[in-house]
């Protein structure tokens, strides 16, 4: 169970509680609160619609960018968010607990190692990053060949193809 699990669970329980006492301003108060923990909830959670994406997958939509111009998330895991943080805190979750609790994985890296499934992620990446950019160069360091560079987001990567790889490209 993550941080965002969790604490839905708390402020599901602490609602229930208040079916049990009396006290109209104890129940109007705890339902204020657990109301404007749902609210908090609802914007810092990790986005289903990018559960495909590395890079977000884990991350807090609710936390926005760290850096506008790379699009990097400013909290990577959703459990690293600090609102859920201060929420927690609030709800006694303590660090011990904290560190207990799972953290969700963003989904595998899959590699290849074929000319041709390299080519058609490369251009995976361009389409799916509208910030890609590829170019094409002759190193200086070798006689033949070109040298590939990919910049998206995080990723920046040189791939140097010799003239018969091309060939098989």
């Amino acid at each position: 169970m993550d941080l965002h699990t969790w604490l839905s669970t708390r402020v599901d329980a602490i609602e229930r509680l208040t079916e049990t006492t009396n006290d109209p301003e104890l129940v109007a108060s705890s339902l204020r609160r657990c109301d404007a923990d749902r609210r908090i909830l609802a914007r810092h959670n990790v986005d289903p619609e990018k559960a495909a994406d590395r890079l977000w997958a884990t991350a807090c939509q609710g936390c926005g960018y760290y850096d506008t111009e790379t699009g990097d998330p400013a909290a990577e895991n959703i459990n690293d968010c600090l609102e859920l943080l201060d929420l927690a805190h609030a709800h006694g979750l303590n660090e011990a607990e904290i560190a207990a609790l799972d953290r969700p994985e963003p989904p595998p890296v899959v590699y290849s190692t074929s000319a041709r499934s390299i080519r058609e992620r490369l251009a995976e990446l361009v389409d799916q990053h509208l910030d890609a950019q590829v170019s094409v160069e002759t190193p200086a360091f070798a006689d033949s060949g070109v040298a590939v560079r990919l910049t998206a987001r995080k990723i920046s990567a040189v791939l140097h193809i010799s003239e018969q790889d091309l060939d098989n490209l």
